[in-house]
């Protein structure tokens, strides 16, 4: 929904729409969704679909080092277009694999699809799911995402 919202808003003002309250280009924001998307833990069809997602968001915004991560993730589960994936990747290293709207993150917390601070983290014990120690995670036992681990 993050990704619609911000769509929506560069629709509504240009390719340079910044995201509210921020100084932030939306198709950042949007290519760093993409890539989180790639990284969470689902079952192999969704999460290829996932990775396409994150091909799609970060080819977008210029992001030809993590779109190249992300082809060489699905070639991995060699998929039917593979020989399309293969020109994808051809054209990233025509790019030099440059990144050129790149936010750095270490992780996004799995609640509020913020960046977690470098520390300190809860992590699940049966997922991979990171929430930032501070609000309202830390007062819970258990991982909302998966309601199986424990939070630690």
């Amino acid at each position: 929904l993050r990704i619609a919202e911000l769509d929506r808003r560069r629709a509504e003002h240009g390719a340079d729409a910044l995201v509210p309250n921020t100084k932030t280009k939306c198709v950042a924001v949007i290519a760093m969704y993409g890539r989180f998307l790639a990284d969470v833990p689902l079952q192999t069809r969704h999460r290829v679909s996932c990775v396409r997602v994150g091909v799609k968001r970060n080819a977008d915004a210029g992001n030809w080092g993590v779109c190249a991560h992300l082809i060489e993730k699905l070639l991995a589960a060699r998929p039917p277009d593979g020989g399309k994936l293969h020109e994808q990747l051809a054209y990233c290293d025509e790019k030099e694999r440059a990144n050129a709207n790149l936010i750095a993150y270490r992780v996004l917390d799995f609640k509020t699809l913020l960046p977690v601070p470098p520390s300190p983290t809860l992590r699940c014990s049966v997922c991979a799911a990171v929430y930032g120690a501070g609000g309202e995670h830390a007062r819970r036992s258990r991982c909302i995402y998966c309601a199986k681990g424990k939070l630690k």
